[in-house]
């Protein structure tokens, strides 16, 4: 992030893919760095992609079948791709088959792998998906809504059912009940933020959605590149999943414990925007500035602590200010552990802990300074699943 705002008018050079889908949260944070971009960049926005992108149909399967591509190619204006300049319009054409998956209820080819996402393109003929959105007779973008948490909790269903055959029976009805109330209150927030700057101008492009993904977790290796270097990370998979200690005879005579990872399946859920962020937002309704340069690191902190208390709300109609406060809850049954990153905050909280009982979370990374600023927020929920 912090090197997309030193250079912000340089062109964007992403790999085809990443190993293993990447660590937690790292899809939807590599969406913030693009989205970021996008709104520093001043002139023609152009995506460096290796040639392959331009010659060979499956590497822009797999480049468009994962969440940071699909979103990279719709903020690029164009892709470069070896020596071949590709028009915005030519390299979108490998997203557009994942979007008319995502509106007609086909989740499993949304993404490649084990993940699934609905994703709501600014402009785009299909951004109110009818996966997310209850729209009337006449199809009218202007009056769509977001559909209801009930009707989250059958998406949601659907969408671990494309992540791996079957998968929706590791959740018990409650369960999916109460996942589908945490990303409908997620998402409802997303969908009012993303638009709009702190000042409200509209964005020229922007967009919100949520992405599934089940990891598992098979071996030490496949632990550390998800956790990534994370203690506070490692310490919530190793609590909640499976290591199997085993005695066997060192070279000298004497007894070794081994220690190795069980494979375990967890579910990560990650709802996201490119909008001003959390704290911006509030801050600009209370007329507190339109800018994080005006704001102190720990005025920052505290506005995104009041974005979670009960009925507290950016929102003008009645009744929509306790929907975090439902999400915490939701976090709280399911002993997940929460990353939130936003503006220049990177912070996460384990549900799994008693003393947990509202929204306390600490910084992620050993919250030394400021981080660079990032556009919109996002939340990364994991949570273990019983196979």
């Amino acid at each position: 992030m912090r090197a997309v705002r030193q250079s912000p008018s340089q062109d964007l050079k992403l790999p085809i893919q990443v190993g293993r889908g990447g660590s937690f949260g790292f899809p939807a944070v590599a969406v913030q760095a693009i989205a970021t971009w996008a709104r520093l960049h001043e002139g023609s926005r152009q995506l460096q992609l290796n040639p392959s992108f331009h010659s060979e149909a499956s590497t822009r399967e797999r480049f468009a079948g994962g969440l940071m591509g699909m979103c990279a190619l719709y903020f690029a204006h164009q892709v470069k791709s070896g020596s071949t300049v590709l028009p915005r319009g030519k390299a979108l054409e490998s997203v557009a088959p994942r979007v008319v998956a995502m509106d007609q209820y086909r989740y499993r080819d949304t993404q490649r792998g084990r993940a699934a996402a609905l994703c709501c393109f600014e402009g785009a003929r299909l951004e109110f998906l009818r996966s997310l959105y209850a729209m009337p007779a006449r199809g009218s973008a202007e009056n769509t809504t977001v559909r209801s948490s009930s009707e989250f909790g059958e998406i949601f269903s659907d969408l671990i059912e494309a992540t791996s055959a079957g998968s929706s029976k590791m959740l018990s009805p409650m369960q999916l009940e109460v996942v589908g109330s945490l990303v409908h209150q997620l998402f409802k927030n997303a969908d009012v933020h993303t638009m709009t700057d702190s000042e409200g101008h509209l964005y020229d492009s922007g967009v919100r959605g949520l992405q599934l993904r089940e990891v598992v977790i098979a071996d030490d290796a496949a632990l550390n590149d998800y956790v990534a270097g994370d203690r506070a990370f490692l310490s919530y998979l190793t609590k909640l999943g499976n290591r199997q200690q085993t005695r066997s005879k060192s070279a000298d005579g004497g007894k070794r414990l081994d220690v190795s990872w069980k494979a375990t399946s967890f579910l990560e859920v990650t709802v996201f925007d490119t909008g001003p962020g959390l704290a911006l937002r509030w801050l600009s309704q209370k007329g507190a500035g339109t800018r994080y340069a005006d704001v102190s690191r720990d005025d920052e902190f505290k506005a995104v602590l009041e974005c979670f208390r009960l009925h507290a709300t950016t929102h003008s109609a009645p009744n929509r200010g306790d929907g975090l406060a439902i999400a915490l809850e939701a976090m709280r049954e399911l002993r997940a552990f929460m990353f939130l990153r936003t503006g220049r905050l990177a912070l996460y909280q384990d549900f799994t802990s008693k003393a947990h009982e509202t929204f306390s979370p600490s910084p992620r990374y050993g919250g030394k300074g400021l981080l660079a600023e990032a556009a919109g927020a996002s939340y990364s929920i994991c949570f273990p699943v019983a196979r």
